[in-house]
């Protein structure tokens, strides 16, 4: 399966590329699109799944989802094996997050449909409170809350890659020494993609 992304990520970049996989796989389970479940042959999940992740506010709820399980049960062995103690917290807010997103597009990032300003309009579809919110958050709980409002806001569509491998990204700085390059930082790269179109229209 080729992607038009390519992950920033340790852990799908150089740990786990066929995670990156699966968590796409997953998703196209958990989404009405027969299309594209018929062109990857990926059998339908059970709606319960989503119900279930759709419903669990909290962090420790998600674990509890069958839809969680089934991903977390398909991860490769490389992720199973390995101690890192943030890799469930981390494919926990994968789940949660890929569950509120209905429709994918390839192009683009997260972030920079958070930015994004319409052609007859002048500020983004996000506002800059909104997002500066998912830059401060602090701990795992924060964050995917954060995630699922701006969701909401997006009517639950972006580019489900970006959004998995920002989340990665999150938890091994937060959880790691963050980048010395600054233009690696996710909070910058977060930046510089929610500004594009502002700064284009300027």
């Amino acid at each position: 399966m080729m992607f038009n992304y390519k992950p920033q990520s340790q852990l799908f970049r150089s740990t786990s590329w066929d995670a990156f996989h699966c968590v796409y796989r997953w998703w196209i389970s958990m989404s009405n699109d027969e299309e594209r479940q018929s062109a990857h042959r990926v059998k339908p999940a059970p709606t319960v799944f989503r119900a279930q992740l759709k419903r669990a506010a909290r962090l420790d709820d998600v674990y509890l989802t069958q839809g969680f399980s089934a991903l977390w049960q398909d991860l490769p062995a490389e992720i199973h094996d390995n101690q890192k103690h943030w890799l469930m917290p981390c494919f926990a807010v994968i789940a949660k997050s890929l569950s509120m997103v209905r429709g994918h597009h390839d192009s683009g990032s997260f972030a920079h449909d958070l930015g994004r300003v319409e052609a007859e309009g002048e500020k983004p579809l996000v506002s800059e409170l909104r997002f500066q919110n998912l830059q401060a958050a602090k701990n795992e709980q924060e964050f995917v809350t954060q995630l699922s409002r701006l969701l909401a806001q997006l009517n639950n569509k972006t580019n489900i890659l970006s959004l998995a491998d920002d989340i990665a990204c999150w938890f091994e700085e937060h959880n790691y020494q963050a980048p010395r390059r600054a233009d690696k930082r996710i909070a910058v790269r977060w930046a510089m993609d929610y500004y594009k179109d502002v700064a284009n229209k300027a």
